[in-house]
């Protein structure tokens, strides 16, 4: 039983099957790698793949009922979460690694008492850059808190990681997101993608039905003038909904025209399509970040942004929202038709204040911090 930050109680259980050796010493050779339970998309994914030649002993858990899983199932030293196998290596494990909290990947409470998980080196890889909304990862609601926070920037690391989270300055290092490593710089593409965020505000279908968030953008998606900029320049927009949100953005529900089309979860990468498309029109998702590390152009919909940031901002807007800013949808959609006139020019320069490195040697330097640090 435990707290969360909001002083909810949390009741959990868990099953150690009666083959698993528990009475283990945990070894700092092995490597245990993940995601969110269902996804082998981004940062864990790309590390865990850069390791394969390293002298360590390194795992990707997933679950078994993912699509991801499928694609990565054939691999070696891929773990089917809550497996035999997958329990035998999560209590060998010596040096964990997860974008998200570690009850990712592991089956049992990341707790001190457990398994001499209090013995592990832990390591947060994120799953983007902060220094918009303020993140769950504040280091006192940790018992035994992450060893190494990875970030991208030295502004993230002191103003956001050190300042706002508690962290220690040597606990935070500056490396570079691992799946920035697979981002081909200048790539252009041709079509735009919509990827917006989600509003943790939004707990039932009726709440979000009636919401602005899905009133806002379905009449983005049904704007006559946007259908006509789109055919006229012979551009698609591919509408990428966010995972809880996929059931009701569909041509079921939405009317849209042959020059939008409705992505599914799991039909693409998310790094696929960023790399695929010339023009990313989001919210406040930091799948932005990997957008401009590409050098190439993101437009800003924000016509929430009092509510989504009524908890406060870690840094100012104009330091992380590198791109012009839309707050009405006709604006956006003027927006839009300028990039495609100017063949989507990137207009931001100097990105140094968000990504540090601007190069394809982040997990190298992650790989280094922990071999460096884990002793």
């Amino acid at each position: 039983m435990t707290t969360t930050p909001f002083n909810n109680l949390k009741i959990e259980t868990f099953v150690v099957p009666k083959s698993v050796n528990t009475n283990v010493v945990r070894d700092k050779n092995i490597w245990l790698l993940g995601e969110r339970t269902d996804t082998a998309q981004e940062n864990g994914y790309a590390l865990f793949k850069y390791l394969q030649d390293k002298q360590v002993e390194a795992y990707y858990v997933i679950d078994e009922e993912s699509k991801d899983y499928e694609k990565i199932k054939d691999e070696e030293n891929v773990l089917v979460f809550g497996s035999d196998a997958h329990y035998d290596i999560s209590l060998r494990a010596g040096v964990l690694l997860c974008t998200h909290d570690f009850e990712n990947i592991l089956p049992y409470k990341p707790a001190k008492e457990f398994f001499n998980y209090g013995d592990t080196f832990k390591v947060f890889l994120q799953h983007g850059v902060l220094g918009r909304k303020p993140a769950e990862y504040h280091k006192k609601y940790y018992e035994d808190p992450f060893d190494i926070f990875i970030v991208s920037s030295s502004s993230e690391k002191y103003d956001v990681v050190v300042e706002e989270m508690g962290y220690d300055e040597d606990e935070v290092i500056v490396t570079g997101l691992a799946r920035f490593d697979q981002l081909p710089i200048g790539k252009k593409g041709k079509d735009i993608l919509l990827m917006p965020t989600w509003r943790d505000w939004i707990n039932t279908d009726e709440r979000f039905l009636n919401s602005e968030y899905y009133h806002r953008y379905k009449n983005l998606i049904e704007n006559e003038r946007l259908h006509d900029v789109l055919k006229k320049y012979n551009v698609k927009l591919n509408f990428y909904p966010h995972y809880r949100a996929q059931q009701f953005f569909t041509k079921e529900h939405i009317e849209a025209t042959d020059n939008i089309e409705f992505i599914t979860l799991g039909e693409r990468t998310v790094q696929d399509l960023l790399i695929e498309h010339a023009l990313l029109i989001t919210d406040f998702s930091s799948v932005s970040f990997d957008f401009t590390m590409m050098k190439k152009p993101v437009i800003y919909y924000h016509f929430d942004e009092d509510r989504f940031f009524n908890r406060g901002i870690l840094r100012p807007v104009n330091e992380t929202f590198l791109g012009d800013i839309a707050e009405t949808e006709e604006l956006l959609i003027s927006y839009i038709e300028d990039a495609i006139k100017h063949n989507y020019e990137n207009k931001v320069k100097d990105i140094s204040g968000i990504i540090k490195y601007q190069d394809q040697h982040n997990c190298e330097r992650i790989y280094e911090a922990v071999e460096r640090k884990k002793l």
